[in-house]
């Protein structure tokens, strides 16, 4: 199993955005079986059902091969978004006041 990787999305996580973000998730986890991908949001401004959609797959895939999704840095709308859905009991949300600095081996930027 590999380290830590993390995905930082930039602009809206909607339906057109998510099938290049689904890719890049699957391919790290195939390919690199991480033991924890973080996806920041920080960049992301705006977030629908099939965004919360992706991370809740993304979840479920890293979880049967053992690893950890974290979610870092969501902005307002992308919190309300997760909260309003339930995502955020699922996911491991971590606002950006406490989320620390990132233990992060590789970074893939899409």
């Amino acid at each position: 199993m590999g380290g830590d990787y993390a995905l930082f999305p930039q602009g809206d996580l909607d339906i057109a955005a998510v099938p290049q973000l689904e890719r890049e998730v699957r391919d790290v986890i195939e390919r690199y079986r991480p033991r924890t991908l973080v996806v920041d949001l920080s960049g992301v401004s705006f977030l629908d059902c099939s965004g919360v959609g992706l991370l809740v797959r993304a979840h479920k895939r890293l979880c049967a091969c053992g690893g950890r999704l974290e979610v870092t840095n969501p902005g307002d709308l992308p919190r309300r978004v997760l909260a309003l859905t339930g995502a955020d009991n699922l996911l491991a949300v971590v606002p950006a006041a406490v989320a620390a600095e990132p233990k992060v081996v590789n970074n893939i930027c899409i």
